[in-house]
């Protein structure tokens, strides 16, 4: 049998206050260090989302607190298209009430599977409940709360990540982080409540994730930022594509220093100036694109620190070359006697 860590409640008649919890503690109860609320549907009372505020007053006072859905006690016999579309309904409300993207949301199954007088849920069934549920939400966020029929088998196979567990607690045994008693009952603020029992250090449900750990305002800006670089690359997303594209993007950009590079080290070898052919021009001219001038002053920095050469110069020739119909082709000089002798035929 795992070892008790702490304390919690589960109640859904109204919500409670951090006095009224505290409240309890101080009058001999338990110290309630954590929560499971109800989540999914902001019109119900037995929502926490029901009363805006509370899930960050209660964080604030110190406490855990995690968020189950239940619509009632048949929610597995819908199977997989059930557990789809209950894993949305809680995703959208817990995300609207600023519940952190690293913590689970538990889905209940509040009756035994071949409870009498009702009708039997398929084992079958009920698993592929908490497949529809992964396969929104992903695994690693699905909790499952039921008796032990349920609890024990999708342990076994691995159908949940976490599990809360109804009935007997000798049921209990190691992976399973909560149990919830079918007959004992605690009244923190004068209220009903389940008492549940932790074997699992609350610690782990402490560290947030990085993104969580920012502001909401910084969070929406760094999805702002995401979002733009993506729309930068027409029809594609975060599929592989995007990095894809950076990648030829920067073999391109290699091909260009190279050539770049190749012209200036000409350069620093003369005196006098940049002597291109037509062909070289032409090839400059296809090949560097339309830079702005921020990029060539980027890469005037660049440039600079890998040739022997002056910052200002190594832009100015940028300039020049990553302007077509500017470029200025300066033909092999002619010697000074041929020069002589076309002036005097000149004249």
């Amino acid at each position: 049998m795992p070892l008790l860590t702490a304390n919690g409640a589960a109640y859904s008649a109204r919500e409670l206050t951090p006095w009224e919890l505290d409240e309890y503690t101080r009058g001999g109860g338990y110290d309630v260090r954590f929560l499971i609320r109800g989540i999914g549907y902001p019109a119900s009372p037995k929502c926490v989302s029901h009363y805006p505020g509370s899930l960050d007053r209660h964080r604030a006072a110190g406490r855990v607190v995690l968020l189950r859905h239940r619509v009632g006690v048949d929610d597995f016999a819908g199977g997989w298209d059930a557990g789809q579309a209950h894993a949305r309904a809680a995703l959208a409300d817990a995300r609207i009430e600023g519940y952190p993207e690293n913590l689970p949301l538990i889905f209940t199954c509040d009756r035994r599977l071949d409870e009498v007088d009702r009708d039997e849920i398929p084992l079958s069934t009920a698993l592929s409940y908490l497949d529809g549920v992964a396969d929104v939400i992903g695994f690693d966020r699905t909790w499952c709360s039921g008796y032990a029929d349920l609890v024990h088998v999708a342990q076994d196979i691995g159908a949940a990540a976490g599990f809360v567990l109804r009935g007997p607690e000798t049921g209990m045994r190691d992976g399973i982080a909560f149990h919830r008693s079918d007959g004992e009952r605690i009244f923190p603020g004068r209220i009903e409540a389940d008492l549940l029992k932790a074997y699992i250090d609350l610690d782990a449900f402490e560290g947030e994730d990085f993104l969580m750990g920012l502001e909401p305002w910084q969070q929406e800006r760094m999805y702002d930022r995401i979002m733009s670089m993506s729309a930068g690359v027409a029809g594609e997303s975060f599929n592989g594509t995007q990095f894809e594209h950076h990648e030829h993007r920067l073999s391109v950009i290699d091909h260009k220093l190279d050539v770049i590079g190749g012209v200036l080290t000409r350069l620093a070898m003369r005196d006098g100036g940049l002597d291109l052919t037509e062909e070289e021009t032409a090839m400059l001219a296809s090949r560097l694109g339309s830079p702005t001038t921020s990029d060539l002053a980027d890469l005037a920095d660049h440039l600079s620190m890998h040739l022997d050469l002056g910052r200002d110069t190594v832009y100015r020739v940028l300039e020049e070359l990553y302007q077509p119909s500017t470029v200025r082709v300066m033909k092999p000089r002619k010697p000074a006697h041929a020069a002589d002798d076309m002036s005097g035929q000149a004249s």
